[in-house]
């Protein structure tokens, strides 16, 4: 049990840190790569945007529209629905 729980806390570990380290390259030109803080790689490794801006943000949220994904979904959808139909 012991070895589970401590394996469990290494995978963690890893990933958070190949998550730092991609978020590094990540936001190259929003901040110099040297003079990053480490308060500023614990943000970004837990969440992948900078900031919740309407730019950067979900736009259900600030423009009350679907999201990129659930517009592509909806057009197949629509696809499928179509063909099921022309038969």
């Amino acid at each position: 049990m012991e070895y589970q729980k401590n394996k469990k806390r290494a995978i963690r570990i890893a990933h958070r840190h190949r998550l730092i380290h991609k978020r590094k390259t990540y936001y190259a030109n929003w901040a110099d790569r040297a003079t990053y803080k480490n308060k500023v790689l614990g943000i970004l490794s837990k969440t992948a945007t900078v900031c919740s801006c309407a730019g950067c943000g979900n736009p259900r949220k600030h423009f009350n529209e679907d999201t990129l994904d659930e517009q592509i979904n909806a057009l197949n959808y629509a696809e499928y629905v179509l063909k099921l139909l022309d038969c």
